[in-house]
Order: structure tokens, then C-alpha cells, then sequence
């Protein structure tokens, strides 16, 4: 059955988990659902990620958390349990919709740049087909917030899965930034239909319009070129990233409402073994160069980093979700909707080091169940 979920404020994650669909049959059950869910979430603010982890950390709490929920259970979910929620009770798709519409909730209108990019769930896969779950995201790189995930269907790839993820978004006012393997005239389209604005990488086998852009570039003969130029030093090692910008080329390249061509060439030192390396890549945009210049460009396309550095990277390795075994893909999904969900609170809170705040949490439960049950923007 499809849920149509109607995009509305949402007050806290306990109403979203209110609304949630009960998969359970009603007979031998035990816990409330809605009461699951909330716990289920408070143990992963709180560093637990296994169905073993979250089942020993609701048990050796248990007191505290049925004062605190006002629960007369006689005794704490099993593992078991835990794993039937996860694996078969929670809806999935359902549940990437609310938690979806819960971020965006909290987004402002102002212009924000999504990153739109994928990741297989390397834990996950499916008894049944022995494929892996593979993921697409909608990021709002600014703090790391998933506002929008689907699941990859069988047979489907990046591009068909992306426009099916483009339809269902709320693009007004967004800049979505991607791989050359979303620079496809269709997406495009989409994208400025609904409202936003693109922001590609190219690569060599898209034809002519990445052969005009690098042979534009070595010439250098537009008089009109913009450039910037940004120097930084960390984890390391030095970074040094140049980027020329032509709006003259724009008019030369058959691809819809393309305003901009760019190259940026990023130069790095390791600072310990003096090891150098060079990167260059070219890409096309819809912004116009009267509000984003050379400079502006640069800032963009390194915030495109922000979905493999902020949430690829924290997923993997804060919350283990690679190592996580799963056969069950709408297991595997919850999981990683959760994960999602705890990384974009703490984002929201300010948070930069995720593993810190779930620590610091994990000894202060009553904050962490205040995030659950009131509306974390009254406590931004």
C-alpha cells in the first residue's frame, strides 16, 4: 500500500512517529509502536547502532526510561524484537518521507545548495537477490541534512533513480549540485522547472560539450574570464584550488539553460613526505555569472565534498553502518534513515564532531529525549 504523506510543520520526531504506520499484526503485541520508535531513536543519539546494542542499552536503563515515558512494561524488548522493528515493522519509504519533510520543515527559504549523490549500503543485502541497497540523497550541504532519500530499485542507476528522486523534492530556490553523471539534459530540465538551479561536474566521455570546455580553457584567448583562487592547510596537508569561469561559451554548448562553464585545478602537498598531486576538473552551471562569480563558484563546488565528508564518512564510520550485517534491505534502509536523522540533529545543533555529541548524550538522556518529544526548533 503507498501512504501519501502531506508535506506540513512538523512539531516534534514524536509526532512523526505518532502518524507511523504499524506493520505488526494486532495480536500478541506487546510494546507501543510509538513508544518504540522514540526509543529506538533515543539509543541511537545515545551511541547505540546493533539490535544488540540498542536491546542492552534500553535494559540497563530501564527504570529511568519508564519513569520517564511513564511505562508499566513488565520487562524491556528482547533483541529480537528489536530486529523484527527494523527489519519488518517500520516502513521504510514511509519513513524516509516524514524524516524527509521533518528536515525540510526545518530548512530555511533561503537559497541552499543540495548535493545529490549516491552509496551502497555495503552490510545490506538481500537473501533473497544477493543485492546490495543502494541509496540516493538529496543533502543540504550547509548541515549535512537528508532532505530527501530514495532506494534504488532493481535494474534502475543514478540517472533514472535521480529523476525520480528530483520529481519528489521541493527544488524551489536550490542550487543541486552533482557528479558529471547527473550532468544529463532531462535532470536539467527538472531541475529548473521546479524552481532551482544546476551545478555539474563534466568528464570525458560526455562529447562535445566537455571537448569545447577543456579546449576554451587551454586556449585561454576570452579576455573575459573570471578566476579565484583559495589556499588552505589542514589534516596535513596543503590545498590550493584555482577556478576560471566563461559565461562567452555558454551560448556554443547544446545543453539547457547552461549560463556558465568552469574549470577548477586543485593542487595538494602532503606536509610530512612533501608528496604532490593535481586534480582538474570542468563543469557547467545554470547560474548566472551577475550573481555568482568566480569566487562564488569555488565556495559551491567545495561544499559538493560536504555529502562524502559530512554523511558518507560519518555513516561508515561513526555508526557502523557498512559493518552492520543485514538481509533484509528495508533493515538496512531504517538503519540508515536513522543514521540520517541522528546526524542531522546534531548537525542542526551546531554539532561538528557527531561522535562527541552522542557520547556527551549518552550521560545526559533527559536532553536527548527532550529532542524527541519537543520540537527541536524551539531549541535551536
Amino acid at each position: 500500500m503507498n501512504h501519501i504523506i502531506e508535506r506540513k510543520e512538523v512539531q516534534s520526531l514524536a509526532s512523526i512517529f505518532a502518524e507511523m504506520t504499524d506493520r505488526r499484526k494486532p495480536k500478541g503485541v506487546r510494546y507501543q509502536f510509538q513508544t518504540l520508535l522514540i526509543l529506538l531513536s533515543l539509543s541511537k543519539l545515545c551511541f547505540q547502532d546493533s539490535s544488540a546494542e540498542i536491546a542492552d542499552w534500553v535494559l540497563h536503563r530501564s527504570e529511568l526510561l519508564k519513569e520517564k515515558l511513564n511505562l508499566n512494561w513488565k520487562r524491556m524488548p528482547s533483541q529480537s524484537t528489536w530486529q523484527r522493528l527494523l527489519g519488518q515493522n517500520i516502513d521504510s519509504s514511509e519513513f524516509d518521507r516524514r524524516v524527509d519533510n521533518y528536515f525540510q520543515s526545518l530548512s530555511q527559504e533561503e537559497r541552499l545548495l543540495y548535493n545529490i549523490d549516491g552509496k551502497v549500503v555495503c552490510g545490506t543485502t538481500s537473501k533473497e537477490t544477493d543485492e546490495q541497497l543502494y541509496l540516493l540523497a538529496l543533502q543540504e550541504a550547509e548541515w549535512n541534512l537528508v532532505v530527501e532519500q530514495i532506494e534504488l530499485e532493481a535494474g534502475e542507476n543514478e540517472i533514472s533513480g535521480g529523476k525520480r528522486l528530483l520529481e519528489q523534492a521541493e527544488l524551489g530556490n536550490k542550487i543541486i549540485s552533482g557528479d558529471a553523471i547527473f550532468a544529463q539534459q532531462e535532470l536539467s530540465k527538472k531541475v529548473i522547472e521546479k524552481g532551482g538551479e544546476y551545478l555539474w561536474k563534466l568528464r570525458a566521455n560526455q562529447g562535445t560539450i566537455y571537448k569545447l570546455a577543456v579546449e576554451h580553457f587551454q586556449k585561454r584567448a576570452d579576455k573575459y574570464l573570471g578566476s579565484a583562487r583559495s589556499l588552505e592547510k589542514g589534516h596535513g596537508r596543503i590545498d590550493e584550488r584555482q577556478i576560471w569561469t566563461s559565461f562567452r561559451i555558454a551560448g556554443r554548448l547544446e545543453f539547457p539553460f547552461v549560463e556558465q562553464v568552469f574549470r577548477i585545478t586543485r593542487k595538494s602537498e602532503v606536509i610530512k613526505t612533501g608528496k604532490k598531486s593535481s586534480q582538474t576538473i570542468y563543469g557547467i552551471t545554470s547560474l548566472s555569472v551577475e550573481e555568482f562569480g568566480a569566487q562564488e563558484l569555488l565556495a559551491l563546488t567545495r561544499k559538493h565534498w560536504a555529502i562524502e565528508n559530512g554523511l558518507h564518512y560519518r555513516r561508515d564510520v561513526t555508526f557502523k553502518e557498512d559493518s552492520i550485517r543485514q538481509t533484509d534491505k528495508n533493515g538496512g534502509r531504517v538503519q540508515a534513515i536513522l543514521n540520517n536523522l541522528t546526524i542531522g540533529i546534531w548537525r542542526k545543533l551546531g554539532w561538528q564532531n557527531i561522535a562527541k555529541a552522542r557520547r556527551y548524550f549518552n550521560a545526559r538522556i533527559d536532553e536527548a529525549l527532550n529532542l524527541i518529544l519537543k520540537p527541536l526548533s524551539f531549541l535551536l
